[in-house]
């Protein structure tokens, strides 16, 4: 599509911009948007984007960007286990301070967001809120878009912008083009070192006197019991990638140097995760909690900490083999692997293990039933048939040892001629397949159990809290320049 051309270039010099520096005020009406055919072909093109695995024991697969961890630090995926949270987490603060934690005079004429998401949460839902009916938005992220344009409502199609670019290379836009900078939830994607000039291109970006807002996720867990291959891959992928988890250490100095004014700060009400599961009846959980708005606050811990348990789990293997990277980079060519280099398979698995185990103390399913009589009749039937499952296995394994035996017996009977070498390691394979299988069967089995209240859990915590759910913000504002 040919944009028109801009106004003419005022006095003061402009950053080039790979971009139409209007780009949000001349997107096609909505009755020149894009066909059915083009739009579909335009998702496609955005999904194979991505590069994708298969999750063991999930029905999902893992969604990662194709990208390497110099020009791409992020090591959480798309898939829509982190759609979820950060949906959940823009509620939180949206519940809390509205659409924006900034005190807005008048609502901007154009807002920038900065790593909006693949599915642009925060400008879609902000774009219908009253007041905000002629705000154009632009929308940056390192991923393409995946927003079905046509599902938009036809007001705010045509004043949304979606732009892919990765912002560790600057903003593509020009100097003092947007009234109000959000930047949200980007943490864990950024080098430390890398906030400074990300703060100094928001504020190159933003006009003189208005205001830059940064939200971000604060959460800290202890753990429902310490696993060292936890605890090492965490801190392994966040110090390749040079990435701090503390906001404060980053986010405050990166303001203050770029002479941003005004700074507050502002949080959300803690959450604390709870350690345990839920009480299976309304009685229990009465006498659990003190009072009304505690039960509350302990349903809503409980579905962040299922929700968050759920992102980790689906980024499993990426995590695993990013861990591996980094075993691979401090080894001298040649060097013996270390022994706690477990394989990404292995690290894999404890990782499902653990997040698994949050997912028991969330007892999501346990809340539904008990709150509003929800009862989860695919988790009975999958208790049934995984319980008919590890029967069976069971029935094929002592066949195969009675197969074994058999054998042995022939061997003694033949004297120690009996089965050819070729059948006996066919049936150890086969047996050893078998049980494998049963293996999974019987840990799934458990899983479901425990979600179910039938069993409790292994080795329950001794704390009363796991942790906390919160987030932060900072907003401030750029000085009126001299001319």
């Amino acid at each position: 599509m040919t944009l028109p051309a801009t106004s003419a270039a005022p006095s003061a010099p402009r950053r080039a911009s790979r971009f139409d520096p209007f780009l949000a005020a001349f997107l096609p009406a909505p009755g020149g948007s894009l066909s059915a055919a083009d739009e579909r072909e335009r998702l496609a093109r955005g999904h194979d984007w991505f590069d994708s695995a298969r999750v063991k024991g999930a029905l999902e697969r893992s969604v990662a960007h194709p990208l390497g961890r110099d020009e791409a630090p992020q090591w959480l995926g798309y898939e829509s286990a982190a759609e979820d949270w950060d949906a959940m987490m823009q509620a939180q603060w949206h519940d809390a301070h509205g659409p924006t934690v900034a005190h807005l005079d008048r609502k901007p004429s154009r807002v920038l967001d900065v790593a909006c998401g693949v599915h642009a949460h925060w400008i879609v839902s902000t774009a219908q809120q009253p007041g905000w009916e002629h705000t154009r938005f632009v929308g940056l992220d390192l991923a393409p878009s995946l927003v079905p344009r046509a599902m938009l409502p036809k007001a705010v199609r045509s004043r949304v912008a979606l732009v892919e670019a990765n912002l560790l290379a600057g903003l593509p836009f020009f100097d003092g083009e947007f009234d109000f900078v959000r930047v949200g939830c980007v943490n864990s994607a950024i080098p430390e070192d890398a906030w400074d000039p990300l703060v100094e291109e928001c504020r190159r970006v933003l006009k003189p006197g208005h205001q830059l807002e940064v939200v971000d996720t604060l959460f800290s867990l202890y753990m429902p019991r310490p696993l060292p291959v936890i605890i090492d891959a965490t801190e392994r992928i966040v110090r390749a990638r040079f990435v701090t988890l503390n906001l404060h250490a980053a986010i405050p100095p990166a303001l203050a140097m770029n002479e941003l004014k005004d700074m507050r700060a502002v949080q959300l009400p803690v959450l604390h995760a709870p350690a345990h599961p839920p009480a299976t009846t309304a009685a229990a959980a009465a006498a659990v909690a003190t009072s009304e708005s505690d039960a509350k606050k302990d349903q809503h811990a409980r579905i962040l900490l299922h929700l968050w348990s759920q992102r980790i789990a689906a980024h499993a293997l990426p995590l695993a083999l990013g861990v591996e990277d980094t075993y691979r980079a401090e080894a001298p060519p040649g060097a013996p692997r270390p022994a706690k280099a477990s394989s990404a398979a292995e690290k894999e698995r404890h990782i499902l293990e653990w997040t698994g185990e949050l997912r028991e103390i969330a007892g999501v399913a346990s809340v539904l039933e008990r709150e509003w009589g929800w009862a989860c009749a695919f988790d009975r039937r999958l208790e049934r048939k995984l319980d008919g499952q590890v029967r069976l296995l069971e029935g094929a394994l002592e066949r195969e040892r009675e197969r074994e035996r058999d054998g042995d017996e022939r061997r003694r009977a033949d004297g120690g001629v009996g089965l050819a070498q070729g059948e006996v390691r066919e049936a150890l394979e086969q047996q050893q397949q078998v049980e494998a299988v049963k293996r999974e069967a019987e840990l799934e089995l458990v899983r479901v159990r425990r979600r179910l209240g039938l069993e409790g859990m292994e080795r329950p915590s001794e704390r009363q809290t796991m942790g906390i759910f919160g987030g932060e913000a900072w907003v401030c504002s750029k000085g009126t320049e001299r001319v």
